[in-house]
């Protein structure tokens, strides 16, 4: 069965600990993928996920400051943190236009970045997502497969990764 909306886990703070543990998920696989990458900053928009991240991997931290004067339209006001010089690793909940991504992604570039890498939880993808990222910056975007992601929008920078293993464990474990 395809799904067209994203894993419902119910309340907000189950929801907070899922989104820690997707977004593990997702980093360890980016990890695994590009190898070494020692020197990096995770980076991001959501300040909660994105400092949950770097701690639990002894990373640098680094922030991308943004703006949303309407839905689905983000401006990158700074990027607190030092990014010249080194691979860095975005995280997002989800990727809808990917306009908030990809954006952040080029003032990362722009401030000096060598590589950018991202994961996300929800890859939504829609209206120009596709299209967004084949032309963004990031260099590889790692994805659970909360949401089916059908064959028309895959992209060779794209690596899906599934959620299976924490739902038996959890049913396991119940």
């Amino acid at each position: 069965v395809q799904n067209s909306k994203p894993i419902n886990l119910g309340n907000s703070m189950f929801n907070c600990i899922w989104q820690g543990w997707a977004n593990e998920i997702a980093v360890r696989g980016l990890l695994h993928a590009t190898a070494p990458m020692n020197i990096m900053n995770v980076t991001g928009p959501e300040m909660y996920s994105t400092k949950k991240v770097a701690e639990k991997f002894g990373v640098p931290l680094a922030i991308i400051g943004i703006r949303r004067p309407k839905a689905n339209v983000m401006e990158v006001m700074s990027i607190i943190g030092d990014v010249k010089g080194k691979r860095c690793l975005m995280t997002d909940d989800m990727i809808d236009t990917a306009g908030t991504l990809c954006q952040g992604a080029q003032a990362i570039k722009d401030a000096g970045a060598t590589e950018v890498y991202a994961g996300c939880t929800h890859a939504v993808l829609s209206g120009p997502a596709i299209e967004r990222l084949e032309k963004s910056a990031i260099t590889k975007l790692v994805m659970l497969d909360t949401i089916h992601l059908p064959e028309e929008k895959k992209l060779d920078k794209f690596e899906v990764l599934s959620v299976a293993d924490i739902f038996a464990a959890a049913i396991e474990n119940v």
